[in-house]
């Protein structure tokens, strides 16, 4: 009898430990302390752990739990969950953080610089906006196989890093807003299949796992994009979202196509370091590239690891680009009745290693590339200019390296003001169909600099098409040899419209 008696017990036991109650605090203390828990009971891989109202449970040694719930009751004091650094908390079923019934209450998921790994991560809209759910991470990692759930409300739910920490996304988010998230230098990353990427202003965003990831909305980025895995970055088809990157592009993917730029804008906007875009593939692809970084460097701002194609327009407003040796490929597809506009008004675009050629081209003569005040290459390493497009217009245009500048389009191109440098041999071509085209023109017009040998060719069939060099200006300089070969005598006119 004695021994069917302990048997009973020890099954009991042993039942007990496997279909365990849930567990509940009892006071503030830490996680693997007895005295912490109602019953001082250690919560275990199978328990479903609850914080309750007004305590602080600190998770102080690697644990494991089936789920925890974050506050419970109507008490008016807070329930925070924290987690020490380099500590881990493994929850194989959901964290769900309750919303405070009364009071000036956070119930809070603190990750801290600890390691939180769950299934889903859910909160909902308490009543009152001085009554919040609340997730925070600072150096550590939260990481959701699931969901991430947050009530949409703007001021009763909330995100915050406040440093370098990792929010790990496989599932569906839901709609959380910018008022509700604090970026701080934190990463969101989606490793999940097929995912919308929330429109928030992020720090880093990071896509990896095996999938597409989709915008949902024009995104800015504080810091950077990464692309990893086997993943893809979509812009949307039906909305072509721009993409704005303040630091760097790293892509790792293994995907043929790692970033699908559909007709999306990309904006390299940085305002200290360097940006560096880095990826495996021969070359990175942009619809619209604009360069925008005013960090102000004095070697480069924005470094390219690959050559850049890019499929419409391409602006350069401030910064020094570094081509590293590589091309940038301009190739405008524009069979719109209107004009693709390639504005280039400030900074330098230079190359730190030899080979770098830059071009502009268009196979519909429907793009104007407009130089005004980008320089290109230095007088160490020079950089060659190639534009072949419907229309140009040059002024305070530096150019070290050899350029070729083609005008296709009928339209007339007389507003350049001149003020170009040409430290490398160039060649200007009027093409067969082209109207008339000034390198500088109107009351104020600077004169041109040719320092090396200069070439210009006409062969506009309207007798009204002119290439007119210096037009009410002052005169050009020409320091070496200039050869004109022309259509007729009056297509090339030299120091003013009336020749």
């Amino acid at each position: 009898m004695k021994q069917l008696k302990v048997f009973c017990i020890a099954l009991l036991a042993f039942a007990g430990h496997v279909y365990a109650a849930p567990i509940v605090s009892g006071n503030s203390g830490d996680w693997n302390n007895p005295s912490t828990w109602v019953g001082g009971v250690i919560p275990t891989a199978g328990d479903i752990v609850t914080i309750a109202n007004g305590h602080t449970v600190t998770v102080t040694a690697n644990a494991t739990c089936a789920a925890v719930i974050v506050g419970n009751g109507s008490l008016n004091q807070s329930s925070i969950l924290t987690v020490n650094a380099g500590i881990s908390l493994a929850v194989s079923g959901n964290i769900t953080i309750t919303p405070p019934a009364t009071g000036t209450v956070d119930n809070t998921l603190d990750v801290n610089a600890g390691t939180v790994s769950c299934s889903s991560l859910i909160t909902t809209n308490s009543i009152n906006d001085i009554q919040r759910c609340m997730v925070t991470i600072s150096t550590g990692t939260l990481t959701c196989s699931g969901n991430f759930s947050i009530g949409n409300n703007s001021s009763r739910n909330k995100l915050i890093f406040s440093g370098a920490g990792v929010l790990q996304i496989a599932g569906n988010s839901n709609a959380l807003v910018n008022a509700q998230f604090t970026a701080s230098t934190g990463v969101v990353e989606y490793n999940g299949a097929g995912q919308s990427v929330l429109s928030l202003s992020y720090y880093t965003l990071k896509c990896s796992g095996t999938s597409t990831k989709y915008l949902t909305a024009n995104t800015i980025l504080t810091g950077d994009l990464v692309i990893a895995g086997s993943a893809q970055l979509d812009v949307s088809n039906a909305n072509n979202y721009n993409l704005s990157v303040a630091g760097n592009w790293t892509v790792t993917s293994s995907s043929p196509n790692p970033f699908v730029e559909r007709k999306g804008t990309v904006t390299f906007n940085g305002s200290a370091g360097v940006q560096v875009l880095t990826t495996p593939l021969s070359q990175e692809s942009f619809y619209n590239l604009i360069i925008n970084n005013t960090a102000g460097n004095v070697s480069a701002d924005v470094q390219f690891n690959k050559t850049c194609l890019v499929i419409q327009a391409y602006t350069h407003t401030s910064g020094i680009l570094d081509l590293k040796g590589n091309m940038l490929t301009v190739v405008s597809d524009n069979r719109l009745a209107t004009f693709t506009t390639c504005n280039l008004s400030g900074g330098n675009i230079i190359s730190s290693a030899a080979g770098s050629q830059i071009s502009f081209t268009d196979s519909y003569d429907s793009t104007f590339v407009n130089f005004t005040g980008t320089k290109i290459g230095d007088n160490g390493i020079p950089v060659t200019l190639t534009i072949n497009t419907g229309r140009i217009n040059l002024e305070n245009l530096t150019l070290y390296g050899t350029g070729s500048f083609t005008k296709r389009n009928i339209y007339d191109d007389i507003i350049a003001k001149g003020g170009n440098k040409f430290y490398s041999a160039v060649t200007f071509t009027l093409n067969t169909n082209a109207g008339n085209w000034y390198t500088g023109a109107g009351n104020g017009a600077l004169p041109d600099s040719f320092f090396a040998t200069s070439i210009f060719y006409t062969y506009a069939t309207n007798a009204s098409s002119k290439l007119i060099l210096g037009a009410n200006s002052s005169g050009n300089y020409y320091g070496d040899d200039v050869t004109f070969n022309v259509k007729s005598a009056a297509s090339i006119l030299i120091g003013n419209s009336s020749g």
